[in-house]
């Protein structure tokens, strides 16, 4: 039960009894999708818990209670989703490490529902499978997608949004190689390049779930939305709307 798992861990750290509370969660992420709605819930229950206790937490409380959460819906997190929500600004992330607050904001994102939902467990351990049957290739890929990432970090920096988006269609093409993307998602990652996006790939762990594209104007937005709707994408949230359409054809 993550959510009594959120209370209890909140509850200890911040030094009261949850006992006579009740505990009322209001949220638009949708679970199981590659958003880490596990991780926002959990930092947000924590944060409650220490209001409750007139404790001002520290960013790092937060990630330490949503992280033991987040142990149960993954079993073996890396820990990049509880760094993410609970700095609330973009990170440049290694497991076991601090992690790197950026400066640079996050670019504009369309993001679109295959309708499929995903498991994060499921895929780490899809993975874990092929790199001990296969560990050369899966070796190889996971270097170059982390060299991507500080690829992508710097060009993040410099503010370009062209060669992001050409390090994050790489990206997608190595986690299809390495089996966690689905004919759905490379469906709706085509689509949205082909409605002129710089880049786009899957969203999480894969499997099913959110994919992503970047969108620098909203005429390039709202022309990689339509796109995606029509592609059958099942929810479109573009930029600046805290609610996603329904929409999409459904196929």
């Amino acid at each position: 039960m993550p959510l009594a798992r959120a209370v209890q861990v909140a509850s200890e750290r911040f030094g009261i009894d949850p006992a006579p509370c009740t505990l009322r969660i209001e949220s638009d992420i949708p679970v199981g999708r590659g958003l880490g709605s596990g991780a926002a819930v959990a930092a947000a229950t924590a944060r409650a818990v220490a209001a409750l206790a007139g404790r001002k937490p520290s960013p790092e409380d937060i990630s330490d209670c949503a992280f033991e959460v987040e142990k149960i819906h993954h079993g073996d997190p890396s820990g990049v989703d509880n760094a993410v929500v609970s700095l609330e600004r973009p990170v440049y992330f290694l497991k076991e490490r601090a992690p790197l607050p950026l400066a640079s904001p996050v670019p504009p994102l369309v993001l679109a529902d295959s309708g499929t939902a995903s498991s994060t467990a499921a895929m780490v351990a899809r993975v874990r499978r092929l790199r001990q049957d296969n560990p050369g290739k899966v070796e190889t890929i996971l270097e170059q997608l982390g060299a991507g990432a500080r690829r992508a970090r710097d060009l993040l920096a410099a503010g370009d949004l062209d060669g992001l988006g050409a390090t994050l269609a790489e990206a997608h093409v190595l986690l299809r190689d390495l089996g966690v993307s689905t004919e759905r998602l490379d469906r709706l990652v085509e689509e949205a390049l082909k409605a002129g996006a710089p880049g786009a790939k899957l969203s999480g762990a894969g499997g099913g779930g959110f994919m992503l594209a970047l969108a620098p104007s909203q005429e390039t937005a709202d022309r990689v939305a339509d796109a995606l709707e029509n592609a059958g994408a099942t929810r479109v949230i573009r930029p600046g709307h805290e609610e996603g359409r329904e929409g999409g054809n459904g196929s």
